[in-house]
């Protein structure tokens, strides 16, 4: 079975210069937590997820309009042919974990989506099945299990918010100026105290 057999071929794609803002209503519009990302020739230029929408808002520390897709995305895409077998796909996904794979023509263009999900109807679909239960069981292992964390470098990097004094960025509020403690609540270190006992014992 090829991978045209199984992938979706209605997909709802953006734009690098699209705003983030966008990206999110055609995520909402369409139920989905990703997006491939196409240029002018519908060639796959990235990928971009709710998770990259909300991290790229905190980090430069923006609203999703004031930035654009090409902002967040990921630019390393692993991609497969509508020609492929459905088997050596799925090895793709379960090598680099993915949980959905753009399918591209031979000169790049954006064909459909073959999801884990497509996989799974695979495997219980009557007939000839390229999978079978316990492959999909070890695709969605694989796929699952936990990535190196990423460099603490590049979280430095991505907190320095060059934007900061843009017009209509979000600001955090600012903190209050902390009263001073009572000086009831202020306790004496040890050795202090022992001095002033033994002053007042001295004194009587």
């Amino acid at each position: 079975m090829k991978v045209r057999d199984v992938m979706t071929a209605a997909v709802r794609v953006c734009a690098p210069e699209d705003s983030l803002n966008q990206a999110a209503q055609a995520m909402w519009d369409g139920d989905l937590g990703w997006l491939p990302v196409v240029d002018g020739d519908a060639k796959v230029v990235g990928v971009i997820t709710d998770r990259d929408l909300a991290m790229a808002a905190h980090l430069r520390g923006a609203p999703l309009w004031a930035l654009q897709v090409a902002d967040a995305m990921a630019t390393v895409v692993f991609t497969a042919k509508a020609s492929d077998s459905v088997r050596n796909a799925s090895k793709l996904m379960s090598k680099h974990q993915l949980r959905r794979m753009p399918i591209v023509d031979g000169e790049q263009r954006l064909c459909g989506v073959l999801t884990l999900g497509a996989l799974a109807c695979c495997a219980v679909a009557k007939g000839k099945r390229p999978l079978g239960p316990k492959d999909v069981a070890a695709i969605l292992a694989a796929v699952s299990a936990p990535r190196p964390l990423a460099p603490t470098e590049t979280m430095v990097v991505e907190l320095v918010r060059e934007s900061a004094l843009a017009d209509d960025v979000l600001q955090p509020a600012p903190r209050k100026s902390s009263k001073a403690a009572p000086k009831a609540a202020s306790k004496a270190s040890p050795k202090v105290a022992a001095k002033a006992k033994s002053k007042s014992k001295s004194a009587k």
